[in-house]
């Protein structure tokens, strides 16, 4: 920056007398301390203001390449934020079908199981019941028997 204000006012200076000799020649009159001066101060301001113009362009530039970084930031946040809650609804909702996938199977197995038990247990009553049926078909044949015999038949 000062390299550019060093070359800018060179040059400036050199325009400038430049410029007064062509005056000088034109009009044969030399141009004054003052003059020289006033014209140095007005190139010195110039110089200034486009050094403020450019750093208030850059400060400007930089302001909207941050407010575009925190835009993007927001937005990728967003866009992180919205798919990691529809992962986890996704993986909510398939812990809710997995859950009623295996309610439905545990109950479907206590069924079986609930079914089995009760053939099982038909299955003991009935054998009891044939058994208490065989033992006293048994023993009404023998009261039959001895009946028979007492009576003499």
């Amino acid at each position: 920056m000062n390299r550019m204000l060093t070359i800018l006012s060179i040059a400036a200076a050199t325009l400038i007398f430049m410029n007064f000799a062509l005056a000088a020649d034109s009009i044969q009159q030399l141009p004054t301390v003052g003059d020289m001066k006033s014209a140095a101060q007005q190139q010195a301001d110039q110089e200034k203001k486009a050094a403020t113009d450019s750093m208030r362009s850059e400060k400007a530039k930089a302001e909207q390449a941050a407010a575009q970084e925190k835009k993007k930031a927001k937005d990728l946040t967003e866009s992180q934020k919205a798919a990691a809650k529809s992962k986890a609804a996704e993986q909510q909702k398939k812990a809710t079908d997995t859950a009623t996938g295996e309610k439905a199977k545990a109950e479907s197995m206590a069924a079986e199981q609930k079914k089995k038990a009760a053939d099982t247990a038909q299955g003991h009553v009935d054998q009891s019941t044939k058994k208490a049926s065989d033992k006293t078909s048994e023993a009404l044949g023998k009261t039959d028997s001895q009946l028979n015999t007492i009576l003499g038949k």
